[in-house]
């Protein structure tokens, strides 16, 4: 951890950012360590509180990179403490090295800006959501992916800490990539985070920027996908939270929706849930047999502009007229699994590495596994429309 202001952290950080030349040239012949590596590109990813998002061709080898560009510190923040919680969020990134995890290249600072430096993945998983035209084959594969990647970044010691279908990106052979680890949690000393009782974040120090946003529980995930225990616990475990979000990752892919607002006692359709939990003594796989409710959802619309910048997506919701059963519409095979993750008891919640052992994930269809250049006959599906 750095010091903020010390000598030892400027060296650290001088040896991440591009380093000046020992006697520059003149303002006007100064040379930007970003456009002598890359070429605009004018595409435009979409936009956060904290930065913008955009493609650019390494001028090395004409490739597509994807640079994340942090917004300038604030006349009234110190600069080092700034450029720490970008740093914080790079070398989280730099550490991970899995197919299913964007790769991070570099972190280049041009003075005034940093911009990280990423691999670019041009599909987004949420337009495809969005689409409704997922192929049951597809969406195994997806989410099979997509737990591959939690598995192995809970394996490195790490917590997401905002699962969500705006935070997977895909290549065109169907890879599915986690991005942004801006609120990620290191757990590697700890398990266990804490949240202040007024609401504002205080689980992640090297991201002061979103604890001081105003906006209740921030740095701690999107609203939807949030664990019902962040809601109401002062202390909860970043990587349970993680699988919660997960479970509502796959309902959301399945249904095109959201099974509910938020996991609270305010949410009509949550409360029905979390009653139907408590009193049915059937094992998932009977469920089916209990075909009672007519389900009620809360449905995702994309904005007009489509980009990745839709931090939280607009919320229709109508009353429910009848008792409210999630495992009543997911597919049977899922079942065991997805009630395991939606355990709204975080301590009965299924770990990472039982979710990757699972049937519904060791018998998907992965195109992660396909090798370069062979085709796998067992492969059918597409995640594109070309």
């Amino acid at each position: 951890m750095f010091t903020s202001g010390s000598k030892s952290e400027r060296r650290s950080l001088s040896r991440v950012f591009t380093k000046p030349s020992a006697t520059p040239p003149p303002p006007q012949q100064q040379e930007n360590p970003l456009l002598s590596k890359y070429a605009p590109t004018g595409k435009h990813l979409g936009d956060s509180a904290v930065s913008n998002v955009f493609v650019m061709r390494r001028r090395a080898d004409g490739n597509y990179v994807a640079v994340k560009r942090f917004r300038k510190a604030r006349p009234s923040e110190d600069r080092i403490q700034y450029a720490r919680q970008v740093v914080a969020e790079y070398y989280i990134g730099a550490k991970l090295n899995h197919t299913n995890i964007i790769r991070n290249f570099e972190l280049i600072d041009t003075s005034e800006q940093f911009h990280q430096i990423m691999e670019y993945a041009p599909y987004e998983l949420f337009d495809r959501v969005a689409s409704r035209q997922m192929s049951p084959e597809e969406i195994r594969c997806t989410f099979g992916q997509i737990c591959s990647g939690l598995a192995y970044l809970h394996k490195s010691g790490f917590a997401h800490r905002d699962m969500k279908l705006e935070n997977v990106v895909y290549t065109g052979q169907g890879i599915m990539k986690l991005i942004d680890f801006g609120v990620a949690a290191d757990c590697q000393s700890k398990e266990e985070f804490t949240t202040s009782q007024n609401g504002k974040s205080q689980l992640c120090p090297r991201c002061e920027r979103l604890a001081a946003s105003n906006n209740p529980l921030a740095g701690i995930g999107t609203r939807p996908y949030m664990a019902p225990e962040l809601f109401t616990q002062k202390v909860y475990r970043p990587k349970m939270a993680d699988v919660w979000a997960l479970g509502i990752v796959f309902c959301s892919i399945v249904l095109g929706r959201f099974p509910w607002k938020e996991a609270t006692q305010a949410d009509p359709r949550y409360v029905q849930f979390s009653a139907s939990r408590r009193n049915s003594t059937l094992p998932p796989s009977k469920l089916e047999n209990t075909r009672h409710a007519e389900v009620q959802v809360v449905e995702i619309h994309l904005s007009d502009s489509e980009t990745s910048s839709i931090e939280e997506p607009t919320i229709v919701s109508t009353p429910p007229r009848k008792p409210f059963n999630l495992f009543d519409v997911l597919p049977e095979s899922s079942k065991e699994l997805i009630q395991s993750l939606l355990q709204t008891n975080p301590r009965q919640r299924w770990t990472m590495d039982q979710v990757i052992r699972s049937n519904y994930v060791q018998q998907a269809p992965l195109c992660s596994r396909r090798r370069d250049g062979q085709h796998d006959p067992s492969i059918q599906h597409r995640h594109t429309q070309s």
